[in-house]
């Protein structure tokens, strides 16, 4: 789904046990969420997965840069707030 945060719509996809402790998924450069499908498969069960295309990557707007760490975190700050994530883990590459 695309959800409008911080300027830019990001595309994301949560999946798991709402109320459950959340895991956001980061994937590293020039990849997209599905690099967490497995992960995301597998834990499911006992936790609420975030995974999203950071901007610039898979089905996420690309809007011209330069960008910034403060503005990728905006970004992911942004979706939390959409999604009423008040505390999660943090799993990047």
């Amino acid at each position: 789904m695309l959800v409008e945060t911080n300027g830019v719509k990001l595309n994301c996809e949560v999946q798991g046990l709402e109320g459950a402790p959340c895991i956001t998924c980061s994937h590293a450069l020039a990849n997209n969420l599905s690099l967490w499908d497995e992960f995301a498969e597998a834990f499911s069960d006992r936790f609420r997965i975030l995974r999203y295309d950071q901007r610039g990557h898979g089905k996420s707007e690309a809007p011209g840069g330069p960008y910034t760490f403060p503005m990728l975190l905006q970004d992911v700050i942004g979706l939390w707030d959409h999604f009423g994530i008040e505390r999660s883990h943090w799993i990047g590459l």
